[in-house]
């Protein structure tokens, strides 16, 4: 079980950035400073690549000097709430097993997908299809799965040492019920049957996303074709809108801190635009 909740952020992963991120003047930059409205102090926006191997992992100076400089964490999940632990776990397993509809012939294609992965059809049919989901992200790295490490928790962890407040900008019942509509039985047999070619596209992104090159980044997924428009509406477009619901209020009343997966912030419906609209300014961070 523990394996599975480790594995769980990178149901997000892999998310799609669309083009035209930025307006004339901004620089490439992953933190953002969020300033207007009243605001007495700076707030920041990370854009965060949820897990990625040790070797790989560095959090820079300018995001630690930015979360030390803020009163308060956000971010998509409070991981600090044991609630929302304990619901995560009791998500895990379904009622039933997520190949109940499939043919014979399905069933044949996905059994040989996952002896490809290493994975035994009977002991996971009884997953989630977002824990499913999980599981087959975490194969898009070189590394062993105890090598992973999460950007957010360890923002997160570091947010707590110095005493601040955490908030979830949802929770774990709003994550699921995203993933209900995005994995059909169509895109489930076809995330499993690529992989390969999955984990071809995360190590490419992630040296793009290491370079912080959003303007490249975007360009990538622009051209990808591991996931429709509508997928890319569900996983980010709407989770934007919803969250800009409760971002405002957060800001008004304290300095904060966000970080949440790098795709959400760029875009026509990306959170950068979504606050510009709102009157806020938003500038990037180069150092």
């Amino acid at each position: 079980m523990k394996k599975f909740l480790t594995g769980f952020l990178a149901a997000l992963l892999v998310l799609p950035i669309t083009y035209k991120a930025q307006e004339a003047g901004d620089k490439n930059s992953l933190l953002w400073e969020v300033t207007g409205k009243g605001s007495e102090k700076p707030s920041y926006l990370f854009g965060t690549f949820h897990m990625m191997c040790k070797d790989d992992f560095r959090i820079p100076k300018k995001v630690q000097k930015a979360l030390s400089s803020t009163d308060h964490f956000a971010m998509e999940i409070n991981f600090s709430d044991p609630n929302a632990m304990l619901e995560m776990q009791n998500m895990l397993v379904s009622d039933k097993k997520w190949t109940e509809n499939f043919t014979e012939e399905e069933i044949k294609r996905v059994t040989k997908a996952l002896e490809s992965l290493e994975y035994n059809l009977d002991e996971i049919a009884q997953l989630s299809p977002i824990a499913l989901y999980s599981m087959i992200s975490v194969k898009s790295f070189e590394c062993p799965q105890n090598e992973l490490k999460m950007i957010d928790l360890e923002l997160m962890q570091s947010a707590l040492s110095m005493g601040k407040e955490i908030t979830g900008l949802e929770s774990v019942k709003d994550q699921v019920q995203v993933f209900q509509k995005f994995l059909t039985k169509k895109e489930i047999i076809s995330m499993i049957e690529n992989a390969a070619r999955n984990k071809e596209e995360t190590q490419l992104m992630l040296k793009v996303y290491l370079s912080e090159d959003m303007e490249q980044l975007g360009r990538f997924f622009k051209e990808s074709e591991s996931m429709s428009e509508n997928q890319k509406k569900i996983l980010l477009n709407d989770r934007n809108l919803q969250w800009m619901k409760k971002i405002p209020q957060l800001l008004k009343e304290k300095s904060v801190f966000f970080a949440v997966g790098a795709g959400h912030l760029t875009g026509e419906h990306g959170i950068i635009s979504l606050l510009r609209k709102n009157g806020y300014q938003v500038r990037p961070v180069t150092d």
